[in-house]
């Protein structure tokens, strides 16, 4: 992954990436790095891997209408609107709670054939960003 993402190209990885499946293990592994900090963080900062490996999460979901599995959350309903904390082009963040943590949930605008899109205003999928996240800040 470091060699990857090293490259002064790397973003055009995700361009190479052709089955869904491929964009969906791969987007599944980088979150696991990420989350657990498994990436590696240089002192002179020469090349930051959180950030690159992030970047390229985002250029294989721009292209390929995949969500890292890990993240979709069941079982939770819609929030009211009152929960609602903030929102940007492809869904609105709610607060909540689940299994006793505040937790933030993403509600992502899809599309009729189950893409996200930055378009659709239909809620169609809820994600968590819990204390592990590591996007969110806690404060």
């Amino acid at each position: 992954m470091c060699k990857l993402l090293s490259g002064e190209d790397y973003l055009s990885g995700a361009g190479k990436l052709d089955r869904i499946s491929d964009c969906q293990n791969l987007l599944d592994f980088i979150l696991h790095m990420l989350r657990y900090r498994l990436l590696p963080n240089y002192q002179d900062e020469s090349v930051d891997f959180h950030r690159r490996g992030r970047r390229f999460m985002f250029k294989i979901i721009s292209k390929t209408p995949v969500i890292p599995l890990s993240l979709i959350v069941t079982g939770v309903n819609k929030p009211s609107e009152q929960d609602y904390i903030g929102g940007g082009g492809f869904g609105r963040v709610y607060r909540s709670e689940l299994k006793g943590e505040a937790v933030a949930l993403k509600v992502l605008y899809k599309s009729d054939n189950n893409a996200v899109s930055p378009t659709c205003r239909s809620y169609n999928a809820t994600f968590y960003f819990g204390s592990s996240w590591p996007f969110v800040e806690r404060r």
